[in-house]
């Protein structure tokens, strides 16, 4: 019993004197060490522990039972006992047969086998109690662990590839990661079981393996969180599912922070860390972080009174302190803002609630206001002809209100008669208003000019007119009169395909 327990204690192993009870009936030196080493993983796979110290001393010991020369080393393994043959102690070939048996049966199903045997034979120097062996498999776990990640990362790639197609691609495609790595925790799971290491050793790698799956968890619920945003965005658009899209980017982050919280309070309670007294010490140094982040405090309340009031929606185009643009997304801090030159605005949720907000996107109709200056030399009929053809622009122009239009003589002001022009197109997006003020603009110029009407512009400069070389309107006669009122029906004639536009 000595000579083979005794020989095979952690860190001081000697295989050769542990060989010896097992060396009889003519078997070899490394079967008898491979039989010894499987007796001894047996005896801790069944969680035998063997007290030397109570072994008996006599050297002519009877068993009490049997009234022979024989001594069982547990009342729970009664096929494995020592008999005296010759003066010496061996154990018996009912045990030799019992430990053939044992792993013919149960190599695989008990994490021993026969290679592990052979193993520890050939490395027998250990390292923190490890043997070599362990240490070898150790090694080739590990290179076998990076390739197989590899090649789960290919498959995994590939499939969500396949699934995800265009819609999705890069929400899926963050799962992979996480994925592959929970996929491989079990596989160091598995074997740090099978390596049979040293109790401590293996108390330590197992509460770190909990702890790193509980971080993987977290990494992996962390990426559902894109996913399932994703799912709602998707969804609300094609109108499956009835949910407003500004509180997306809010569920989102609060989402976000509850996983990471709780990972993080499930990650350090697996490796023991007192998790209320770090809550009492978070819940005392908040408030002097909120003291200190005031802003941050005042932005996040700005953000409830903008979903509250609702002043304006993702998609509206608004202007705030000399700030215009399109809102891309409602914050917790910050909304962002994609101005007409193609540059992000970030502007804070409190300065949003405490200034003006002009939202274009609530307009229900826009509007055109402009002076046109003409020259105070323009005779009042032509004036009177200028002003109607101005409102059949209005009339037929295809996005302007019926009846809503406000075309006058407005003001006289430094020798210029301002002609006001008012007009409210039934549009809603700012590239169709501005698309409609350009044509009226046009139409406005053709028809003076049409019309010989020249535009006047205020200046300081003496203007002296040259009465030889130019000519001045005049309408004094009511043929001239009939030939402007032509003038303008045939202007309204070639035009009528642009008016009716």
């Amino acid at each position: 019993m000595n000579s083979h327990l005794g020989a095979l204690r952690e860190g001081n192993a000697n295989y050769e004197i542990a060989a010896k009870p097992f060396l009889q009936n003519d078997r070899d030196h490394e079967e008898a060490i491979k039989l010894a080493i499987g007796l001894q993983s047996i005896l801790e796979e069944k969680q035998i522990q063997i007290d030397l110290n109570e072994v008996p001393q006599e050297p002519n010991y009877i068993d009490p039972t049997s009234k022979s020369h024989l001594y069982r080393l547990t009342e729970s393994l009664p096929e494995v006992y020592l008999v005296k043959v010759h003066n010496q102690w061996i154990y018996s070939e009912a045990t030799v047969a019992y430990i053939k048996n044992f792993y013919e049966k149960n190599s695989f199903l008990k994490g021993k086998s026969p290679l592990q045997g052979i193993l520890k034979y050939v490395y027998r120097k250990g390292l923190f109690e490890i043997h070599g062996w362990q240490l070898m498999m150790l090694v080739c776990s590990l290179l076998l662990g990076i390739a197989l990640y590899k090649l789960l990362h290919f498959i995994l790639h590939r499939y969500c590839q396949f699934l995800a197609k265009s819609e999705g691609y890069k929400e899926i495609t963050n799962l992979i990661r996480p994925i592959n790595l929970f996929i491989i925790s079990f596989l160091v799971r598995f074997l740090i079981t099978f390596l049979k290491l040293p109790k401590l050793v293996e108390e330590g790698l197992l509460i770190y393996w909990r702890g790193f799956l509980f971080f993987i968890g977290m990494l992996l619920s962390y990426h559902l969180v894109d996913l399932f945003t994703f799912y709602i965005r998707k969804q609300t658009l094609e109108n499956k599912l009835n949910f407003n899209l500004v509180l997306l980017p809010m569920l989102k982050v609060s989402l976000r922070v509850i996983v990471v919280i709780v990972g993080v309070i499930v990650t350090l309670q697996s490796f023991g860390f007192d998790v209320k007294g770090l809550l009492a010490g978070v819940g005392i140094g908040g408030l002097g972080f909120a003291l200190a982040s005031q802003d941050t405090i005042k932005n996040f309340f700005g953000s409830l009174v903008i979903l509250t009031d609702k002043p304006f929606n993702i998609g509206d185009y608004i202007n705030s302190e000399n700030v215009d643009g399109k809102v891309e997304e409602i914050g917790f801090r910050s909304t962002r803002i994609r101005t007409n030159q193609g540059s992000s605005i970030y502007v804070p949720n409190g300065k949003l609630a405490d200034s003006y907000i002009d939202n274009y996107g609530l307009k229900q109709y826009k509007q055109f206001k402009t002076h046109i200056p003409i020259a105070c030399t323009t005779p009042i009929p032509l004036i009177e002809i200028f002003i109607e053809g101005l409102r059949k622009i209005s009339e037929r122009c295809p996005a302007s209100r019926e009846g809503k239009y406000y075309i006058y003589l407005y003001d006289l002001k430094k020798a210029i008669f301002y002609i006001r022009f008012e007009l409210n197109f039934d549009v809603t997006d700012y590239n169709s208003e501005l698309a409609n003020r350009h044509d009226i603009l046009m139409k406005i110029i053709k028809l003076a000019k049409a019309l010989d009407i020249e535009f006047a512009f205020p200046t300081h400069t003496l203007h002296v007119e040259n009465f030889d070389k130019k000519k001045t309107h005049l309408v004094d006669s009511d043929t001239e009169l009939t030939d402007l009122k032509e003038r303008l029906q045939a202007f309204l004639n070639e035009n009528s395909s642009i008016i009716n536009t």
